[in-house]
């Protein structure tokens, strides 16, 4: 019970940070480019995705996160990036979701950023894809991938 108190305090704190300093947190696709390209370019670039790692959760929780993906948007010579998750509830309930990620380079040599993710109130069966703005800016990062390090799934 104190787990799922505290979870629940920290998912809603988490959100409203993200909702009040981060901008929207809305579904909808958002054209990337690399990183590191031109400022003013508006060319779009396919997102960098790494494969899900499930060595950081429970077997039967592991297939919940089917991907992530990195993607970076430049614009009026502001770059702005955001990890997307797709999160899929293959539990028989309602669950909340907490992930921790890096950002890092493809050989995990250098660490770019690293952040945090909820997913909260996902009923059994739901689909929800996650946009978590970073607030760190990238550069020179064309190889950078997202490295899941710790993840939760707790029951609503």
């Amino acid at each position: 019970m104190t787990r799922k108190i505290a979870m629940t305090v920290a998912s809603a704190a988490a959100l409203a940070f993200t909702l009040g300093a981060c901008g929207s947190t809305s579904n909808e696709a958002q054209p990337s480019t690399p990183a590191n390209a031109d400022p003013t370019s508006k060319a779009a670039a396919e997102p960098t995705t790494a494969p899900v790692d499930s060595a950081w959760m429970d077997p039967e929780e592991a297939q919940d996160l089917q991907s992530t993906k990195l993607s970076c948007d430049s614009q009026y010579g502001m770059q702005t990036c955001y990890v997307i998750l797709t999160v899929k509830n293959n539990s028989t309930g309602t669950s909340d979701y907490y992930f921790e990620y890096n950002i890092e380079n493809k050989s995990g040599t250098q660490q770019y950023a690293s952040d945090m993710a909820f997913v909260t109130g996902l009923r059994a069966g739901q689909t929800k894809v996650e946009k978590s703005m970073l607030l760190d800016e990238l550069k020179n990062t064309t190889d950078a991938v997202v490295v899941i390090t710790s993840a939760d799934r707790s029951e609503s």
